[in-house]
């Protein structure tokens, strides 16, 4: 098992990074394992037989905890992987997969429900948009500390 995880963490480390700096070489290793670890605990979750489930009502929203659940594998996917098509790959297999657990659930006992594709395409799409927007602000302020240092 550990040869196993050194040689993916050999194969995923050699990446290049999205900036020069150090910090974001290890990023992208780890931000792809949270995602593979996500994504196996929320389909572990999701295919839970409902006698394993706790009665009693839910703190929070099911529409909000999916919502939550694959907005986070968003961020994830677009933090794993620098290439644009790395992201739309990672983006889409996480959609396939949400759609799959629906469709599998009936087997353990559970029902299918079309609103929770809607609660995890939205979360996936809300992932989409406030990764391009940390792009953009991120982008903003790098020429900004480039003005200001050509400047002096």
């Amino acid at each position: 098992m550990v040869k196993i995880f050194a040689t993916y963490y050999t194969i995923v480390s050699k990446r290049t990074p999205i900036m020069d700096q150090t910090t974001f070489k290890t990023i992208k290793p780890l931000s792809f394992t949270l995602w593979v670890f996500l994504l196996i605990c929320v389909t572990i979750g999701s295919l839970l037989p409902v006698s394993a489930i706790p009665d009693g009502p839910p703190l929070v929203s099911d529409k909000i905890q999916h919502f939550s659940a694959y907005f986070s594998l968003g961020i994830l996917a677009h933090l794993s992987v620098p290439q644009v098509r790395g992201k739309i790959l990672l983006l889409a297999l996480t959609f396939f997969a949400s759609v799959l657990i629906e469709y599998v659930q009936p087997l353990s006992g559970r029902h299918f429900e079309g609103w929770d594709i809607v609660a995890n395409s939205v979360g996936i799409a809300t992932s989409i948009l406030a990764s391009w927007s940390l792009q953009a602000v991120r982008k903003v302020r790098r020429s900004q500390i480039s003005e200001k240092r050509s400047n002096k």
